[in-house]
């Protein structure tokens, strides 16, 4: 059962244990307000409480929908299409988000384990044949976008409607928004008639691998639902904008995990502990996206009061003047023995390296068996 974090515990750093997808423990039983859902049998106009078939043989088209609350055994659940329902659980069935991962964290001085949910963007660095504005990189606001703040485009443009934008207010789930526009003109918008920019998306300086020179090299951040479906479709970045033409696209091969514990490092702390506190009382376990978290710089107060002896350890670097050579070292105290891997290199010039690392290795484990 997912329980509260304590106050003390959103305002201290967080020493990183773990990281799995959160689907793994996540079911039925274990539904959260706020969680988005899948419900089947809702398709009945009448008031009273719709007649639920069983998820698993139903083939009812299932409905998405978020949980805001519990009655007995029923769960109340807001659909997308705008209306809410009292629905029985064996109808609910958790939906499987793309990007979101339980993060485990130990925290104080005894360490004690605790667990909270983060949702992952990808990042990929997209190479264009032409220069390029991000703000030109725009899709269609759907209703679960709308939030305050959120800056936004005409679909059609008038002399009332200029340009950005800004949303004031929002009602997510009727679709319905309150937009400032830039020539102070306010108006009630459908999110259907809103557009905002496509992903997060910056101009960046990079040093393209193999001495490849591009007009104009981007860093796109999208959800990792979008980013499947795009990719899918072969036209990451460029569905629902025209963008000039893609020539190349760099890290997009790499895991999302992986590209997530590499942001994290191994000690985060939330920069909004009071937010995080009072969003706490309305449900269990708490959510945070990426931006809620400041990535402190390692020390030697990681996982302090752990036997060493007890660790895996792992080292991964990289070549800064040649990115694509990187190194990566697992050790185990506990079995003394490591294992390395490189990448960048040629076979050859692997095979050359591999007696003097091997020597390398094997002194270092016999240096560090004698110390323990």
């Amino acid at each position: 059962a997912w329980s509260p974090m304590p106050a003390d515990v959103l305002r201290s750093s967080w020493h990183v244990v773990a990281v799995e997808p959160s689907h793994l423990l996540r079911g039925t039983a274990g539904l959260r307000i706020g969680d988005t859902v899948l419900v089947s049998g809702v398709d009945h106009e009448e008031d009273d409480e719709p007649e639920i078939m069983d998820t698993e043989e139903s083939t009812v088209e299932r409905v998405q929908g978020i949980v805001t609350g519990f009655v007995g055994g029923l769960v109340r659940v807001v659909l997308d299409r705008g209306d809410e329902r009292l629905v029985r659980r064996s109808a609910v069935q958790f939906k499987q988000e793309d990007g979101l991962y339980t993060l485990w964290v130990a925290v104080g001085s005894n360490l004690a384990l605790h667990r909270c949910e983060v949702l992952a963007r990808r990042r990929v660095y997209l190479a264009l044949e032409a220069d390029f504005s991000p703000e030109g990189a725009r899709c269609e606001v759907q209703p679960g976008d709308l939030t305050q703040g959120l800056q936004v485009w005409p679909r059609d443009p008038c002399d009332k409607r200029c340009g950005p934008g800004v949303v004031t207010s929002a009602a997510p789930e009727i679709g319905l928004c309150s937009v400032t526009w830039s020539n102070d003109f306010v108006e009630a918008a459908f999110s259907g008639d809103l557009e905002r920019q496509c992903g997060s998306v910056a101009r960046v300086l990079r040093d393209p691998p193999r001495n490849m020179k591009h007009p104009c090299l981007v860093e796109l951040e999208i959800g990792e639902a979008e980013f499947q479906q795009q990719r899918g479709e072969g036209a990451l970045g460029d569905r629902d904008a025209a963008w000039p033409r893609v020539d190349a696209v760099y890290e997009a091969e790499q895991p999302l995990d992986f590209d997530l514990v590499c942001r994290l490092g191994s000690m985060v702390k939330l920069l909004a502990p009071a937010k995080a506190e009072e969003e706490s009382r309305g449900r269990g376990g708490l959510r945070f996206a990426m931006a809620d978290l400041a990535v402190e710089t390692a020390n030697a107060e990681y996982l302090r009061g752990l036997v060493p002896i007890r660790n895996v350890y792992l080292q991964l670097c990289f070549d800064k003047a040649r990115p694509s050579r990187a190194f990566c070292g697992i050790f185990a105290p506990a079995l003394a023995e490591a294992w390395a891997c490189f990448a960048g290199l040629g076979r050859a010039e692997g095979e050359s390296m591999r007696p003097s690392l091997e020597q390398a290795l094997a002194e270092q484990l016999t240096q560090a068996g004698t110390s323990a």
